[in-house]
């Protein structure tokens, strides 16, 4: 098995594990923190397919649809998260800044379905066959940057928040929920910077960190 057919299987796996997941939070009653949780799940399924496209693209055409899928469901996932971490450690923000931050989410997810047509997110793209397997280079536009940076800026206010509420509770199980949101959030943020410096050779480690 060659390392291309392996990060293939990687995502039947993901895609397997976030049905069963989403499966899993409809038995229960809904609430505002499942609810963000399956905006996470369903978010997740769509980038993982979109992802598994991207994998099996053999030009670029085909390469950049694949990535069109994943971002509708890609700018959810790490929004829900957010929201998702609040809630559970009882930080509320304004309804007006939830919107402001939807906004962006669209904005970004509009930016790359219309790429062809702006520079917002992408400069350029362009197919190689190179790295650990044939993918898209692409050039990256303020939005992308912007974006980045506010994601890195998400996954620390998740950190400190868990760790102010960890301190806070005297709940044996909360404090153990609370150490596997943190170690969440530190193992998303390295595989964040593992995909920024480029260090994956083209591979996206970034859905590892949210199959984790």
């Amino acid at each position: 098995m060659n390392l291309h057919t392996f990060l293939i299987l990687i995502q039947y796996f993901g895609l397997i594990t976030l049905v069963l997941g989403t499966l899993f939070i409809l038995k229960y009653k809904p609430s505002q923190q499942q609810n963000y949780m399956l905006i996470l799940y369903v978010g997740s399924i769509i980038d993982f397919v979109g992802y598994l496209f991207e994998l099996k693209a053999t030009n670029l055409n085909e390469a950049m649809f694949a990535i069109q899928i994943s971002y509708v469901g890609k700018p959810a996932i790490t929004l829900a998260m957010l929201l998702f971490c609040l809630s559970y450690c009882k930080v509320k923000i304004p309804k007006v800044l939830t919107n402001i931050l939807i906004a962006i989410h669209l904005l970004v997810t509009i930016s790359v379905l219309t790429y062809e047509y702006n520079t917002l997110y992408y400069t350029s793209v362009r197919f190689v066959y190179e790295g650990l397997f044939p993918h898209v280079v692409l050039g990256h536009g303020v939005l992308y940057w912007a974006y980045s940076i506010l994601m890195a800026v998400y996954i620390i206010v998740m950190f400190v928040v868990c760790i102010y509420r960890y301190k806070r509770t005297t709940l044996a199980v909360v404090k153990d929920q609370l150490k596997k949101i943190i170690f969440v959030c530190v193992f998303l943020y390295f595989c964040f910077i593992i995909f920024l410096t480029g260090i994956s050779r083209g591979y996206d480690t970034t859905l590892i960190g949210y199959l984790v």
